[in-house]
Formats: structure tokens, C-alpha cells, sequence
């Protein structure tokens, strides 16, 4: 068995807090920001960066039980883990989950959605950066946006830590 990376923990809290819900669909969608209609291709987009040898099944798996961790925290349109105590209470959240929802539940989506978007972003990086050429303006244009995005995160974790 893998054991759940912190990045897979704030991925699932992303996959959570940040799903859309619908008043004609008794379900919620990913989110946005993931541009997937389904939650099999949202799981999928983390894959290469998460999937820590793990068959692309048993990863899906794994980070949809590990959403369902939080969603019990959260009024999303989902159950989640619940205990088997009358009142149906939310399990406890694991040690590296509640690190995250700790760090992150005061925080707004769009800090969350950046951070998340960043995880895709190092697969499509290194699965790229050798196909694409030094003289492409839009992959120049790429790399720009995520170091200015880079430098943004580490700021806003600066001014956090003042706080």
C-alpha cells in the first residue's frame, strides 16, 4: 500500500471544498477550474504527479476516499466517512488531513485553486519541457506566468506567516 502524499490530502480538500453543485443535479460536479465534467477525469489530471506507482483505478480510488474524507467537514452535497454514532458525525480527520484543512480552511478558494492548478502544472512541465522549444513564444509566455504565479504563492505564504 502507498501511503497518501500531503499533496494528495490538499488535493482531495481542493476536490471538496471547491466541487459545484448544481440545483438540478442531486450531485456535485469537479470544479471549475479543472475544466472536467466528470470526477473520473478530474482524479485522472492528478495522476501523473500523484499516482506514486499506483494502477490509474486504484489511484482514482484512493483520491476520491480520500475527498470523502473531507466531505463529511463540509456542506458540498456529499456524505462523506461518517462515525456509526446516532447523531452521524463526521469521522475525525487523520493526522495529515487535518494538517491541511488547518493550514487552508481560512484561506480563500482562489489561494486553494492556485496551489492545485500548480500540482498539474509540474506534470505538464516535466512531461513537456523536452518537446517544446526554448524559442517558443507561448511556451516563454508559460513559463513566465508560472514563476510570476510561483513568486505570488510564496509571497502570500510570507504574509501568512506575519499574520
Amino acid at each position: 500500500m502507498v501511503a497518501r502524499s500531503p499533496e494528495m490530502f490538499l488535493v482531495a480538500y481542493f476536490l471538496s471544498r471547491c466541487g459545484v453543485i448544481l440545483d438540478n443535479s442531486p450531485n456535485p460536479f469537479p470544479p471549475t477550474a479543472l475544466n472536467v465534467p466528470t470526477w473520473k477525469e478530474g482524479y485522472g489530471l492528478f495522476y501523473d504527479t500523484l499516482g506514486e506507482g499506483r494502477n490509474l483505478a486504484t489511484f482514482r480510488n484512493s483520491l476520491k476516499n480520500t475527498r470523502d474524507d473531507f466531505d463529511a467537514h463540509l456542506k458540498n452535497g456529499r456524505v462523506g466517512w461518517r462515525s456509526d454514532d446516532a447523531s452521524r458525525s463526521p469521522q475525525p480527520l487523520a493526522r495529515p488531513a487535518q494538517a491541511v484543512w488547518d493550514t487552508w480552511t481560512d484561506r480563500s478558494d482562489e489561494e486553494l485553486t492556485i496551489r492545485v492548478l500548480s500540482i498539474i502544472s509540474k506534470t505538464t512541465r516535466s512531461g513537456s519541457e523536452q518537446d517544446i522549444s526554448s524559442n517558443d513564444p507561448i511556451a516563454a509566455a508559460i513559463r513566465k506566468l508560472e514563476s510570476e504565479r510561483d513568486k505570488l504563492i510564496q509571497a502570500i505564504d510570507a504574509l501568512r506567516r506575519l499574520q
